[in-house]
């Protein structure tokens, strides 16, 4: 069988001449090729139907897939053969494989799975992420605006703090491996590869081919990285300067007439400022953090990932949010998990420009400025009688600023008023605050012990709840620090916060809450699907089969970083059994119930709450449900 090598070229068994993918008979020999590659149609390791490929790289060929009996779509990449051979090679890709299955960042492509297929082959199974990569957006658009660059470039900082902190390095981070893809909030930045570059693990002498060509990038590889040395994260920090710099200038920061003559450039140059280099305006903010970046003595690069995406999110604070908003900067390293996303900020009509000149000419920068902002909360606000008022779909600004007492840390409190006719579901939000851990809760008047609250994403980060049930009448929203032992609280009077509340628009597609019982369950049509969330700790969704079946069985779609259990309930019988299987951020599917009827066959979805590698919630995601047909029935 002929192979294909790392450049994405057929290598022919018979005499060993290279042809191109789309190649069917060797340009040497003229012998047929038989490249053994899936075709559309074919079934991978039993689970995972290629539907096309995607295109190919350095490690291998990657498709899209489905798997064949959720129908969840993913990107397998199968690794060319060479990559196989040596068995140490093998070894190390089930080790990074499984490393890199741990990461649950939001700007990380999650993996899946991973293995052998029947004839050998190594693959591994991602997320599919809809966009196209970074490398692509530069070919196509050419140098990009720093502010642009700094949103997209600080959502990888964070994924990559997040996987430094599990202890991977990437050792490979260049523009193709950062794809960006439209999220709800704007553009989304997602970084793949994680670990797999360590197969090619070694000095720089060994990495030059004898055709002149570097098993890695040269135009992002750090200077200790040629050398051979030891890497930690601050080799990750010089590639992602080299990144920011190609973004902005149009071009890499060192180039050659071959990969040894980058690689020397990287050892021993100096590269030119952006600002000098690059067609756009570059602030002087940007050459500071991108220079950092690029030093060579490594005590003088950021100390980590995490202090990069800082800078960048410092930065992006000093020219506003109007432009580059921060939704997806809340998102550090707290240990793989799920990383807040604190989505707030709302796109602007193209309506308003005309506006935005006539006021600016008008009242001047400071006039409008003060025209667009929203309104501030007004001091004392820890009491229902003295809470401030939050309109729907406002966003207010706060501060956690002076304590109530010596031990008791500022409290704010928004009342918020459901008026309609009928129970309805509503998104709360609020944005981060750079050095406190925010506590979101929902009450009742009249009420201290909140009826949901969530403290999910840790130091730095918003919080969110996606799905919260508002019966008509008055709640409040409370917002405070959560502190720990024996420290006391914060007091934050420089940094302001941003909450948001909005009701959501009637979806059948969607869950209705509240059905956390088997007394508040949802109907749900045979063979329909319904998307819902785990949108607080301790959150329970009940859906419950509305229909009578024979052969059915009940299933739950993956959850990022989650570990969800199902559980079914034969209310008839009282039967009942949980399903808990397949861990962190897979999904999960019953035995096959017969004889099922209409209200009496009910699931509840929950999160696992003393699985330590998933996250007790999830509110930037759905899963599915649904009741099928069971296989082969």
């Amino acid at each position: 069988m002929d192979s294909i090598a790392p450049d994405g070229h057929v290598v022919c068994s018979a005499c060993g001449g290279s042809n191109p993918l789309e190649s069917r008979y060797c340009g040497k020999c003229g012998g047929a090729l038989d490249r053994g590659l899936p075709k559309p149609g074919d079934v991978i390791a039993g689970r995972y139907r290629v539907v096309a490929p995607i295109g190919r790289g350095a490690m291998g060929m990657v498709y899209r897939a489905e798997h064949v009996q959720i129908s969840k779509v993913v990107a397998i990449k199968l690794l060319h053969r060479e990559l196989q051979e040596n068995p140490e090679n093998v070894s190390r890709f089930h080790l990074e494989a499984e490393s890199a299955s741990r990461l649950n960042h939001p700007n990380t492509v999650h993996v899946f799975d991973f293995g052998r297929t029947e004839s050998g082959a190594l693959y591994i199974v991602m997320e599919y992420v809809d966009g196209a990569d970074l490398g692509k957006l530069i070919g196509k658009e050419g140098p990009i605006p720093f502010g642009r660059v700094a949103y997209l470039c600080a959502q990888v900082a964070g994924s990559v703090a997040d996987a430094h902190e599990e202890g991977i390095i990437h050792r490979d981070l260049k523009p193709e491996n950062i794809v960006v893809t439209e999220g709800r909030d704007g553009e989304m930045a997602k970084v793949l590869d994680f670990g797999l570059a360590k197969l090619f693990e070694g000095t720089a002498e060994t990495q030059v081919t004898s055709s002149g060509t570097i098993v890695g990038t040269p135009y992002y590889m750090s200077p200790e990285q040629i050398q051979g040395h030891e890497l930690d994260g601050r080799s990750d920090v010089y590639a992602m300067g080299a990144i920011m710099y190609e973004c902005v200038v149009g071009k890499p920061p060192f180039e050659a007439a071959n990969p040894v003559g980058v690689l020397s450039q990287h050892l021993s140059q100096q590269p030119l400022l952006p600002s000098l280099r690059s067609p756009l305006s570059v602030p002087t903010e940007a050459d500071d953090i991108i220079m950092r970046c690029l030093e060579k003595d490594l005590e003088r690069r950021y100390e980590s990932a995490e202090a990069l995406r800082r800078a960048l999110i410092g930065y992006l604070s000093t020219v506003g949010d109007e432009d580059w908003r921060t939704s997806r900067l809340g998102m550090r390293a707290t240990g793989s998990g799920t990383r807040r996303v604190d989505s707030l900020f709302e796109a602007k009509q193209r309506g308003w420009w005309v506006f935005a000149l006539l006021s600016i000419l008008l009242l001047g920068i400071g006039g409008w400025h003060y025209l667009t902002r929203g309104p501030s909360e007004h001091e004392p606000n820890h009491t229902e009688e003295n809470a401030n008022r939050l309109p729907e779909r406002t966003e207010m600004g706060a501060y956690l600023g002076q304590r109530l007492d010596e031990n008791s840390g500022d409290v704010d409190l928004f009342a918020i008023e459901h008026t309609g006719a009928e129970a309805r579901a509503a998104i709360v939000e609020v944005s981060a605050i750079p050095n406190m851990n925010l506590t979101l809760e929902i009450l009742k008047a009249g009420q201290q012990e909140p009826e949901l609250f969530t403290d999910t994403e840790g130091l730095g980060e918003g919080e969110r709840l996606p799905n919260v049930p508002l019966e008509p009448g008055t709640y409040f929203i409370r917002v405070r620090e959560k502190v720990s032992g024996q420290r006391l609280p914060t007091e934050n009077v420089s940094d302001e916060y941003y909450v948001r509340w909005e009701l959501r628009d009637k979806d059948p597609d969607f869950e209705r809450e509240p059905n956390d019982s088997l007394e508040l369950a949802e109907p749900l049509p045979f063979r329909d699907d319904r998307r819902a969330w785990i949108g607080w700790p301790g959150d329970v969704d009940t859906f419950c089969l509305s229909e009578d079946a024979d052969a059915v069985v009940a299933q739950v779609s993956a959850l990022a970083g989650v570990d969800l259990v199902l559980r079914i309930v034969d209310r008839r019988t009282d039967r009942s059994g949980k399903h808990d299987s397949n861990g962190v951020g897979r999904g999960e599917t019953t035995k096959t119930w017969r004889n099922a009827k209409a209200g009496m066959l009910c699931v509840e979805v929950s999160a696992h709450p003393q699985d330590d590698r998933g996250a007790a919630a999830q509110p930037d995601e759905t899963y599915g449900v649904r009741f099928i047909k069971a296989p082969g029935r």
